[in-house]
């Protein structure tokens, strides 16, 4: 039975494990294509394209945010995650496309994006671990 083990652990072992390699290999070759794509779409988007993607509600939460009396409930969190990032996505068109602009409010704009992400992550959490 060990001459046996022996006999395996050698150059048949790694035979064997060849073809998962070659797929683990295949797999992430295939995810870095799509990844790269899907960089080279959204970066070629129009900017109409782009707030296209916010939702009904982002000026209403706009609205109430201003006036502080708006809380993020479950569904709506998810609203404002998503919106976030298409904030984010606009501050991007921005600064590849438009000859000036003021870094500061980019860079506010930017910061208070990622803000409302991470408000809306914790509502989500914090509404899903509740149950």
């Amino acid at each position: 039975m060990v001459r046996l083990l022996c006999a395996i652990s050698g150059r048949e072992s790694s035979i064997i494990l060849f073809p998962f390699q070659l797929a683990f290999l295949a797999l992430i070759a295939t995810y870095m294509i799509y990844f790269v794509a899907r960089m080279h779409r959204r970066s070629h988007r129009t900017w109409e394209a782009i707030v296209s993607r916010l939702s009904p509600q982002f000026a209403v939460g706009l609205t109430l945010q201003s006036s502080g009396t708006g809380t993020l409930g479950a569904s709506s969190a998810w609203v404002a995650f998503r919106d976030a990032g298409v904030l984010l996505e606009l501050v991007g068109y921005v600064e590849r496309n438009a000859q000036e602009y003021e870094v500061q409010s980019m860079h506010t704009l930017r910061i208070n994006a990622i803000q409302i992400r991470l408000s809306a992550l914790k509502t989500l959490m914090s509404s899903t671990f509740s149950r």
